[in-house]
């Protein structure tokens, strides 16, 4: 695996994710280990191991980099499946853990949402046709995002920042059929 696997647009978000996330390791390590010296590891060592693939692999997805979604859709929902115990479960607890809601507006969040819809083949809708939808206006959405109620994903793909977000039809049709 190479950076030139990664698509382009999340090259920069895996690379800050993966330094950051070695160096908090070091530092538990440090912490919790006294007197403990761990080996110098040149940066790109860090960029070329499994978690590093499994990111790079959930970037190709939401990307759009796998249009046939058979087999890729399963190793991607391991990775992403992985990669939610790694950050938010306690130790030996792999299986209980809840994804703070702000993990979604993160650069990493926003990447593994988008690869998440298109694993589901769900749509990612304007504000504007999130409304229309539930008969309501784009503020009322905007409220329901604010709530918790609806997810908002901005869309990488949407030059203009006032129209980036996104939100999943499919919460959105079940809040209609909720109501």
């Amino acid at each position: 695996m190479s950076i030139n696997d990664i698509p382009e647009h999340y090259r920069k978000v895996i690379r800050e994710f993966l330094d950051a996330y070695w160096f908090r390791r070091g530092w538990e390590i440090r912490e919790t280990v006294a007197g403990v010296e761990l080996p110098h590891v040149a940066p790109d060592v860090l960029h070329t191991n499994l978690l590093a693939q499994q990111l790079t692999d959930i970037a190709r997805m939401a990307a759009g980099d796998w249009p046939d979604c058979e087999q890729a859709c399963d190793v991607v929902m391991e990775s992403i499946q992985d990669l939610m115990e790694r950050l938010f479960a306690a130790p030996g607890m792999p299986t209980a853990y809840r994804v703070p809601r702000e993990f979604w507006t993160t650069p990493l969040g926003e990447m593994v949402a988008v690869a998440m819809a298109r694993i589901r083949s769900d749509d990612l809708i304007t504000m504007t046709e999130a409304a229309e939808i539930l008969g309501t206006t784009v503020q009322a959405i905007g409220q329901r995002v604010a709530k918790g109620d609806l997810l908002a994903i901005p869309d990488p793909n949407e030059p203009n920042p006032q129209r980036r977000n996104r939100v999943l039809r499919s919460e959105v049709e079940a809040l209609r059929g909720a109501s």
